[in-house]
């Protein structure tokens, strides 16, 4: 009986080898032809043409998951009469207002004294509005307005005030510490600068460093006495039922027959807090 053939033996698999792996040969490989030539190397405008479109690629899935949100405009600054109330005005930048205080009012004498007289003007001051004014008195109020100023009441005894469209009998005035950063207005369309800037600047400052250091509460009556003695321009505000700033003076007919007007000392220069603590350590 003859015996069956053996089978062929398997040539072993080596180690590390998978199935992917071609099968080696000793064959000769095939020389190259010569429209094939050496391989092509990527030029560096390549390279960085690559890059590119790798970080947009990238840019583009991250915008997708991550869309900013736009920062709203800062409302800053007003617009009536603004630049009278900031001192950018003509008569400020040619240096007609004076600037020396010779009298200390109290709060009823600057409410009796300082009158309104003159034409008034949107774009221009009244006489009255060319001097500066000292008034001591006690700080019973004080707010942030949508104009970034300080609204700050000063009154002939600490907390009475004239509130709204209650009868005004010479008890306060009010005082107001612009924002340095707004004096171009609420439209930025007048001066970034004010030939009181920095008389300002200070004046506000003080203002913030001696209220923080009281704990003073920002829209509330101030009870505890804390007298103070504040320097600033005269100005006049409009006055009528819709408008009667918290803690205005009396108001007083505008010579021009157009309504009343409340003094106001706008802008402060300077304030003085005559006994509380100086956070300075001064």
């Amino acid at each position: 009986m003859a015996k069956a053939p053996k089978s062929p033996r398997r040539s072993p698999r080596r180690r590390g080898a998978t199935a992917f792996q071609p099968a080696a040969t000793s064959a000769t490989p095939p020389k190259k032809t010569a429209s094939e030539g050496p391989p092509r190397k990527k030029s560096t405008a390549g390279k960085v043409t690559g890059a590119v479109i790798g970080v947009a690629s990238a840019a583009g899935v991250l915008t997708g998951l991550y869309q900013p949100t736009a920062k709203p405009a800062l409302v800053c600054g007003g617009t009536d009469r603004w630049q009278t109330k900031v001192a950018t005005d003509a008569d400020a930048i040619s240096g007609k207002i004076d600037l020396t205080t010779d009298k200390l009012f109290s709060v009823p004498e600057i409410n009796n004294m300082v009158l309104p007289g003159g034409p008034f003007d949107a774009a221009g001051r009244m006489p009255v509005e060319l001097k500066a004014y000292k008034v001591k008195g006690f700080l019973s109020y004080f707010k942030t307005e949508s104009d970034q100023d300080y609204h700050v009441v000063i009154s002939d005894q600490q907390g009475l005030f004239a509130q709204g469209n209650s009868p005004a009998k010479g008890q306060s005035v009010v005082v107001e510490f612009p924002n340095p950063d707004c004096f171009g207005g609420k439209h930025s369309t007048g001066p970034a600068t004010s030939e009181l800037g920095q008389a300002i600047a200070q004046a506000r400052a003080n203002f913030e460093d001696h209220v923080h250091a009281l704990g003073l509460s920002h829209d509330k009556v101030i009870t505890q006495p804390v007298p103070v003695t504040v320097t600033g321009v005269a100005f006049f505000d409009h006055y009528a039922s819709n408008h009667a700033p918290t803690g205005h003076s009396i108001p007083r007919e505008l010579p021009d027959g157009s309504g009343q007007a409340v003094l106001e000392l706008h802008p402060v220069t300077d304030v003085v807090f005559q006994s509380d603590p100086d956070p300075a350590g001064s």
